[in-house]
């Protein structure tokens, strides 16, 4: 099952409590199918869906709210494999209305009705029915979508303002012959999740989430001692290289006492970090230390470099 449908299947399992929520999420399911019109002025809300456990929903919320004769009917799926749900609902003039598909006026409705977004259970119950018959959400590991298609302009402003007015915000893209309104962000999306109910699913979400930052830390930590390990081997090639040519050339008896220390060490612990070669000194030296030794090294060697190619012998090359 994917992580969309594992998401809807625990959003069908819960149930708004008061009637004002029930037609809010009634209203969000249909909203996301469509309305046919008969020829005697009867109507019938049709709804759509893939998801058996969706279609069963919705057919519950009609029954709740008085709606006679459903009819769930099912065929294959022409996009592919499975089978695809249509519930037919008849309603009346006034359950329009009262899902908002109508106003007052017998018109179809562009906005949201108040009595559909004014208290809080019943927006969370909209969006709700909304994102089932509609949204998807990516899975965290494939990264963070969460969209729902809508059929019109003016529902996908209504819905964003509904999601503002919560503290998220949503971006709206044209697609083909509808509207998205989506979300990218981790955090908006977990805030959605938590929004309409999906709690369990939130919990899934957030943990892959965290561990896939865990992940992607240490991944970053071992990439980073990784090159600094291979910067350090450099380093110590260079400076076995260095060591080489003046003892080859002016002798190490030439070096004062600290430079002929380093050289030893250097020379003996190849694969040591300049901290590890300030412990091994007499007395004891920091990393700075250690690093300025080497560096006068190097400049001596890079001056006994000059001096041979000028020369015309080139041994260490």
């Amino acid at each position: 099952m994917s992580f969309s449908s594992q998401t809807k299947e625990e959003l069908a399992r819960v149930w708004p409590p008061h009637a004002c929520c029930q037609r809010g999420e009634l209203a969000g399911l249909v909203r996301g199918g469509s309305l046919e019109l008969h020829g005697r002025g009867e109507a019938a809300l049709l709804l759509t869906t893939e998801h058996l456990f969706v279609a069963r929903k919705a057919l519950h919320l009609g029954k709740s709210l008085g709606i006679q004769r459903p009819a769930l009917t099912q065929r294959r799926n022409p996009r592919g494999e499975g089978r695809v749900y249509q519930l037919h609902l008849p309603v009346t003039a006034k359950m329009l209305v009262e899902l908002g598909i109508i106003d007052e006026d017998g018109r179809i409705a562009n906005t949201l009705p108040e009595h559909l977004t004014e208290r809080g259970c019943a927006r969370r119950a909209f969006l709700r029915g909304l994102f089932l018959a509609s949204g998807s959400v990516n899975h965290p590991l494939r990264g963070h979508h969460l969209e729902m298609r809508l059929q019109n302009e003016s529902l996908a402003d209504a819905v964003s303002q509904l999601l503002f007015a919560a503290g998220i915000a949503a971006r709206l893209a044209a697609r083909r012959q509808s509207l998205l309104v989506y979300l990218k962000d981790a955090d908006s999306i977990a805030d959605f999740l938590n929004l309409i109910g999906a709690h369990q699913t939130l919990l899934e979400y957030e943990n892959t989430r965290v561990l896939k930052e865990v992940k992607g830390r240490t991944n970053r930590l071992v990439n980073a001692d990784q090159a600094n390990l291979q910067k350090s081997v450099n380093a110590s090639f260079r400076q076995l290289k260095d060591l080489r040519l003046i003892q080859e050339t002016v002798g190490l008896a030439s070096l004062g006492p600290g430079l002929r220390e380093i050289t030893r060490l250097r020379m003996t612990h190849p694969e040591a970090s300049l901290a590890e070669l300030g412990e091994l000194c007499h007395p004891p030296l920091g990393k700075s230390g250690v690093n300025h030794r080497l560096r006068k090294l190097a400049a001596l060697a890079a001056r006994l470099r000059s001096a041979q190619e000028k020369k015309g012998d080139f041994p260490n090359k």
